[in-house]
């Protein structure tokens, strides 16, 4: 009912602009199609006091799963709409944005085992089967350079993507072109879908999704653009109530990024240090970790540590395309509960996109490797731990993560046409240690549960499975994109054990998504 009455406060507000804008100081973009949206409105306030423009995002999803069971009825579908009405205002000195996001539910299942894939999560954060929340996805005003020496900065409830804050070709240094050169552009994709998030995102693909507050601040010269930022995650991801920080979880994020060409001809690099302090008070439950201890009621979820690392990003024009490669990693060091935190990760990912032949085919293939710990019993917590990370785009299953796992890929990426995408991949996972856990999620979803990761028993094995996946993106129209995915996950000796009934995993969605 709420959502309805939404769409048509904008429909009526939209039908009747044009007798009102002269009045009011509504302007319609010259751009504009046949047919006005929320994107094509400017207000304009006066006496130089900016400009205000409007937009809306809807995004409908049918979610299909026949998920590994050991007796339970874990086939089902259920479908999810999410409702997105932003504005901007934009001034000489700053900027402003609010979004207010609605989410609603349908068919969520009630007898699934846990954990198994989407539908059983919504449910069992919300024990409701049209589970739904409104909140406000985005709250923050963005200073812009106003001594002119590079500085600028961002207060409120926003959006971070660690490894991608800053855009490839761009500030100081670079004109305009240069963000739009075929290196720029390859190298911005391989950040976008191959860095990006891999530590710390907004969970975009879940439904609620995640926000933090906090600030950032950001400095940009000719060859390095420095970015830190000090803020809280949000609940969200499966958590139905996303508007509330958590404020128990404490991140500092710091990057510094030596921009193309300066360590190398088509090369971009970057340093990174982030501090993660989880301090929750939690409900009793079962530590994420391979201890078999638990966390009682009214204690604290103590983890506090410090990762280093970075990442080298490259693109090569090669023959008739272009090579792209890819070096990340980082150390993690500090404390897990009792115990002395000691992790790494790594990636090591290349690529070449034939660019003169048909559907411009692009390879990539590469393996990622997060740590295990190979002894439960010493005083040492040696998992990676990946933080808050937008876990799908490593894993487009969701079934595992980068914490003890060895993923070696191949990716095939083809464009039949310029409004046509499609992807296909094949990846073999591994544990990294049979002594440690199967672990899954996406990071802290709320304020006083551990959810987020879910640590399920190896069985003292070690070959987690195979997926065989592909996606489809088309642009089918201007502000219109439908999106469909289909992988199988044949389960190997860690589901079989885990598993007994079936340790194949089937899973699908499709998606449409209107910009208005």
């Amino acid at each position: 009912m709420r959502k309805a009455a939404v769409y048509l406060f904008f429909l009526i507000m939209v039908a009747g602009f044009e007798a009102y804008a002269s009045e009011a100081g509504f302007k319609l973009k010259d751009d504009h199609g046949s047919i006005a949206t929320l994107k094509d409105i400017e207000y304009y306030l006066p006496e130089e006091l900016g400009r205000i423009t409007f937009y809306g995002k809807n995004r409908s999803r049918m979610y299909v799963w026949d998920y590994f069971s050991s007796g339970a009825d874990n086939e089902y579908d259920h479908y999810a709409n999410q409702l997105r009405l932003g504005s901007w205002l934009h001034h000489e000195y700053f900027k402003f944005h609010i979004a207010y996001q609605y989410l609603q539910h349908g068919n969520l299942p009630t007898a699934t085992s846990a954990g198994a894939g989407t539908g059983s999560l919504y449910y069992a954060n919300s024990l409701d089967r049209e589970s739904h929340g409104a909140y406000i996805k985005y709250l923050h005003v963005d200073i812009e350079d106003i001594l002119d020496i590079g500085l600028t900065g961002s207060v409120g409830r926003f959006n971070y993507s660690s490894g991608n804050m800053y855009k490839t070709g761009s500030g100081a240094g670079y004109v305009k072109a240069d963000a739009s050169s075929a290196v720029s552009q390859k190298i911005d994709w391989v950040k976008g879908k191959r860095v990006a998030d891999r530590l710390i995102g907004g969970f975009d693909w879940s439904e609620y999704q995640r926000s933090f507050d906090g600030f950032r601040l950001q400095w940009d010269c000719d060859k390095l653009h420095l970015s830190t930022a000090a803020f809280h995650p949000t609940q969200g991801g499966f958590e139905e109530r996303a508007h509330r920080t958590i404020d128990g979880i404490d991140i500092i994020a710091t990057e510094l990024t030596a921009k193309k060409d300066v360590l190398a001809g088509g090369t971009e690099g970057q340093l990174f240090h982030y501090y993660y302090q989880d301090s929750r008070v939690v409900g009793a439950i079962a530590r994420q970790d391979n201890s078999g201890k638990s966390i009682a009621s009214g204690d604290e979820h103590d983890v506090d540590f410090h990762m280093i690392g970075g990442h080298l990003v490259g693109a090569y024009e090669l023959g008739e395309g272009i090579l792209d490669l890819l070096v990340w990693g980082g150390y993690q060091y500090g404390s897990w509960f009792e115990l002395d935190h000691r992790a790494f990760a790594v990636a090591l990912e290349a690529g070449y996109q034939f660019n003169q032949i048909p559907w411009k085919p692009h390879l990539r293939t590469g393996v990622n490797y997060g740590s295990g710990d190979p002894d439960a019993g010493d005083a040492d917590h040696e998992t990676f731990f990946q933080m808050l990370p937008t876990a799908r785009l490593y894993s487009s299953s969701i079934l595992y993560n980068m914490q003890n796992t060895r993923d070696i890929f191949g990716m095939l990426i083809l464009k039949p046409h310029e409004k046509v995408l499609i992807r296909g991949d094949l990846h073999y996972v591994r544990l990294s240690e049979s002594a440690d856990r199967w672990y899954v999620g996406a990071g802290p979803i709320s304020l006083n549960t551990a959810g987020g990761y879910a640590a399920r028993s190896s069985g003292g094995e070690d070959e987690l499975g195979t997926l065989v996946d592909i996606g489809i993106w088309w642009k089918a129209l201007p502000d219109v994109s439908i999106s469909g995915y289909y992988g199988h996950f044949f389960g190997g000796d860690v589901v079989e054990k885990f598993y007994t009934s079936d340790n194949d995993n089937d899973f699908f969605y499709a998606d449409v998504t209107i910009d208005f």
